[in-house]
């Protein structure tokens, strides 16, 4: 009798591992009986598409779940209490993809941002804290960061990251909107704004990135488990992929007068090697992101382009000195932020709207001014010359005529 149960327990979770994540989670979200979902699956139903699709009313439903999957409630009171969840699951469900439909089509036409609702943000999310336990919600990565993913990977086309932009759960709590003129109907829409963030200025920061990165990978991958060049788990990926850019090869490396390269050529080359990686994805020269990764860190010519040359030929940090050396061609002998060749400064914030540059020195006092109050590197509400990542990536005080 005791291997019976096994038997029949085995049998369920390899049907169970055949079902979309986001299927199990209405039906487990409305309260369906594991007994009840086993027959639906049992029959081959295993996607919200499919589940959506069995007719077009509650009754055609009613009658198919009663003559293909034997649901039968005449009699049996809790069974008839499954059969009225199973409607409710089948409104949601078609009810949730009329809505994702309408906005990818407008996110495609730009008359919207692409949005992740709530349901299925907490569908891909559980179905990945099932594989890596509890997420925190400074590492699960933000709503509008899936989005991002989940175009690319429709689209077939991953595209590098700004570290900027791998933003968290817990940085998008407050959402960013603005405005735009539709310029079909004349309308003003307003619309979800991206949510951004100061770049890593330390390598646990970064190794947090590429773990944000991994998981927002696996998100998408819990939707779409049929794209071959995602990996089983991109969280091991980016891992090994922060192995080795913090490693003794790229940031410990330490030159025979034991300088050392400096944390913006150090984050310049990592985005080079995801670039490169992202790029043998959409050229077919990878089957997956994985192998992608390997063969970037792998390939000489990246790392002597982006990395041995500039660390030979440019700035490095010297921990004699405890600063950067000097560089020429900057002002009169002037150092050059360190931070200033990867990330520059920006005229506008990332909704378009034009920075106060008077604001960046604390000289505009105009409380109606047009202009954005925004830091020009990190877009906090502070001037440039308080921004907290410059003074700490520049390894020293930056000059005057460097922030202005």
């Amino acid at each position: 009798m005791y291997s019976l149960l096994l038997m029949a327990a085995a049998s369920l979770e390899i049907i169970l591992k055949k079902v979309e994540p986001a299927l199990r989670y209405h039906m487990d979200e409305a309260g369906v009986s594991a007994e009840t979902q086993k027959k639906v699956y049992e029959q081959g139903i295993v996607s919200l598409r499919t589940f959506a699709g069995l007719e077009e009313d509650r009754k055609a439903v009613r009658t198919v779940l009663q003559s293909d999957f034997g649901l039968d409630p005449a009699g049996n009171l809790a069974l008839r209490s499954d059969v009225a969840l199973l409607l409710c699951v089948w409104e949601s469900a078609r009810t949730q993809l009329s809505v994702q439909e309408k906005n990818r089509q407008e996110s495609k036409l730009g008359m919207q941002q692409r949005i992740v609702q709530p349901s299925d943000y907490a569908t891909m999310r559980s179905a990945v804290e099932a594989k890596h336990g509890r997420l925190k919600d400074r590492e699960a990565p933000s709503k509008g960061m899936i989005a991002s993913k989940l175009e690319q990977v429709e689209d077939g086309a991953p595209i590098a990251e700004d570290l900027r932009e791998v933003t968290s759960f817990a940085d998008s709590e407050v959402e960013a909107y603005n405005a735009i003129i539709d310029p079909s109907m004349g309308f003003l829409r307003i619309r979800p704004g991206k949510t951004t963030t100061t770049p890593p200025s330390t390598p646990e920061e970064l190794r947090l990135r590429h773990r944000r990165i991994g998981l927002a990978w696996d998100f998408v991958k819990a939707r779409h488990t049929t794209r071959a060049w995602l990996p089983t788990s991109s969280v091991d990926t980016f891992r090994k992929l922060s192995d080795y850019v913090l490693g003794a090869s790229v940031a410990g490396l330490r030159a025979a007068d034991q300088r050392s390269p400096t944390w913006s050529l150090v984050l310049t080359y990592e985005l080079e090697l995801r670039k490169a990686a992202y790029r043998f994805v959409r050229d077919g020269d990878c089957a997956c992101i994985d192998s992608a990764i390997e063969k970037a860190m792998d390939s000489p010519k990246l790392l002597t382009e982006h990395f041995v040359v500039p660390f030979t030929l440019g700035k490095s940090f010297s921990p004699a000195s405890g600063s950067p050396a000097h560089e020429k061609g900057f002002g009169k002998g002037k150092q050059m932020p360190s931070w200033d060749r990867q990330w520059g400064k920006s005229s506008k914030t990332p909704e378009g709207k034009p920075i106060c540059f008077k604001f960046q020195k604390g000289r505009c006092s105009d409380k109606a001014c047009r202009f954005a109050h925004a830091c020009q590197r990190c877009f906090g509400r502070h001037p440039f010359t308080q921004c907290r990542f410059k003074k700490e990536a520049g390894n020293g005080r930056v000059p005057e005529e460097a922030a202005s």
